[in-house]
């Protein structure tokens, strides 16, 4: 038997004698579904509406293991209860037949009727979705159940699946008194598939012809149904306006896949600063992995560019790209991937007042050869008047950088012992590398725990130029012990601190203790530690007689001072 209705026919003629009956051989389909869950966890939408139809398709098998493709005759509607279960809209009991049953379906808060070729199955999202309910009828969930239920199983649970995708944009400002979050209006998402065709056996989803505007909400967190869609090319488009602005603003989605059952979600920042004349609008895309719910963000700023010039930089090194970090009334301004040409960068100055200053705090330059170093800056305002210069002097010895003192300039290729000084590469790009020591120490840490497994054993902590190669070699060591680096108080200490932050090494701690007036540091304990290990039970220090070695167990203390190579 094919079709399940055929099934339902007999039923209806011999039904009240099957409920007279003792004959417990025959079984009624019962189904529990999950849309409710589906909905409010998954995509956080409205839930099933108790009453609301499904549209089954419930097929006998004519072979035990093979699965039967369904057929619109195959429709049996269902309606929804509590608890997310369903029963047949007939009113009417239905029981298994003898062969294995496989059950297709789908739910759709859209105006929609039963199709009649499953093969190809027409669906659509709404072009108008400028309401919650208008919204909520494009929510399209299928099922594809072909499991081959039997008798002995109820109730059938159902899992239903997202269909289409749902897109979210968040607009946000940082210039409240000139961009009114409250007065977006007309909100468009431009150029989008909004139609396609369902195999409803196989569940595949193709896309259709149709290319439109669909119609969001006006608001500042506005969210959209749509179909699932591979653009290639950067031509699907969020368009708004601002009560009392004729001209709509647009941003451009970067080209991805979305695929059903996804949420991707943008922030849209509008910025528009007062008192600069004729302004122009400038997109900067940040895409992460929107695998991870979180795919982009987009910068419409509005304001005028400025010129900002880079001078005294190294000779050798050719700066392409920048990204600026500057700071104004306590808010913090973030500009990436500023083209750098001939030493001069080009940018939208964001201020947010008229004639409006802002301080450079830091910056990370790129290189034509791939590399790309941090700076610091102390005092430097930019006016935004194309007049401005930035001076990429090399730190000094002494200098306070990233968060310390620097002790080394230049990269650093090894330790010289008979003039107790470090051996430095300080061409091209390396002339803005080196290492600070922290203004503080961390007071007595031990090397390791008592207990730890690396307090009678050789861990492997052998540079004495270099914390870095000691603190990931204790990293392994802990990893491959089943530890983690709370065994090894000294190390854990100072990587705390933030990214790239060490226990340093011998030779790096001596020197530091070496020029301790010329860095300013107030090193008046005796014995200070160092990351490397001189047995298999001693690590080694200095005393304060800076040139003798100082053995120290591994669980004993020591004065810990931090390192970081910029």
């Amino acid at each position: 038997m094919r079709c399940i209705n055929v099934l339902l026919m007999i039923i209806l003629f011999w039904g009240c004698n099957r409920a007279l009956s003792e004959d417990v051989n025959e079984q009624k389909i019962s189904f529990r579904s999950n849309i409710q869950e589906t909905q409010v966890v998954n995509m956080g939408r409205a839930s099933f509406d108790k009453g609301g139809g499904v549209h089954l398709y419930i097929v006998e098998r004519t072979e035990e293991d093979v699965a039967m493709f369904p057929a619109s005759e195959d429709l049996c509607e269902m309606v929804c209860g509590d608890a997310g279960s369903l029963s047949f809209a007939d009113g009417q009991e239905h029981y298994y037949p003898d062969m294995p049953i496989d059950v297709y379906g789908y739910y759709w808060k859209k105006t929609h009727s039963a199709p009649q070729d499953l093969v190809s199955v027409p669906v659509s999202v709404n072009a108008d979705q400028s309401t919650p309910e208008f919204l909520n009828e494009s929510d399209f969930l299928y099922l594809k159940a072909a499991n081959g239920y039997v008798k002995d199983v109820a109730p059938i649970r159902l899992e239903f699946n997202h269909l289409f995708s749902k897109l979210v944009i968040n607009f946000t400002t940082e210039t409240p008194t000139t961009v009114i979050l409250g007065d977006l209006e007309e909100v468009k998402l431009n150029n989008v598939v909004t139609t396609g065709i369902l195999n409803m056996g196989t569940g595949v989803l193709a896309n259709g012809e149709t290319v439109d505007d669909i119609q969001m909400q006006a608001i500042p967190n506005t969210s959209v149904v749509i179909f699932p869609q591979e653009k290639q090319d950067n031509d699907m488009i969020i368009s708004f306006k601002f009560t009392g602005n004729d001209n709509p603003s647009e941003a451009i989605l970067p080209s991805m896949t979305f695929e059903p059952g996804k949420e991707y979600v943008y922030t849209l920042k509008v910025n528009d600063y007062p008192g600069l004349g004729p302004t122009k609008e400038l997109f900067l895309v940040s895409i992460k992995d929107w695998e991870q719910v979180q795919v982009g963000e987009i910068l419409v700023e509005k304001g005028e560019k400025a010129r900002v010039m880079l001078t005294k930089v190294v000779k050798g090194i050719a700066i392409t790209k920048a990204d600026l970090y500057m700071s104004s009334g306590g808010i913090v301004r973030k500009v990436k991937n500023i083209v750098v040409t001939n030493n001069q960068m080009e940018f939208v100055f964001p201020r947010t007042v008229e004639g409006g200053t802002l301080q450079l705090d830091s910056a990370c330059f790129y290189t034509e050869t791939g590399e790309k170093f941090a700076y610091c800056f102390t005092d430097i305002t930019l006016k935004g008047n194309n007049h401005d210069e930035v001076t990429l002097t090399i730190p000094k010895v002494g200098d306070a950088w990233m968060g310390g003192t620097v002790f080394v300039v230049g990269k650093v290729t090894g330790y010289d012992e008979t003039t107790s000084s470090f051996k430095t590469d300080i061409t091209g790009i390396n002339a803005y590398r080196g290492r600070v020591v922290a203004s503080v120490s961390l007071g007595s840490k031990a090397w390791c725990e008592s207990s730890a497994k690396g307090k009678n054993s050789l861990v492997g902590a052998s540079s004495r130029y270099d914390g870095m190669i000691n603190l990931k070699a204790v990293e392994t060591f802990a990893a491959s012990n089943g530890e983690t680096l709370d065994a090894y108080p000294a190390f854990k200490a100072c990587k705390d601190l933030g990214e790239g932050w060490y226990f340093p090494a011998l030779d790096e701690i001596r020197w530091i203790a070496l020029h301790k007036e010329e860095l300013n540091l107030n090193m008046e304990v005796k014995a200070y530690g160092s990351s490397m290990e001189k047995s298999v039970v001693d690590y080694v220090g200095i005393t304060s007689s800076i040139t003798s070695d100082n053995l120290t167990t591994k669980y004993g203390p020591s004065a810990v001072w931090p390192v970081r190579a910029y």
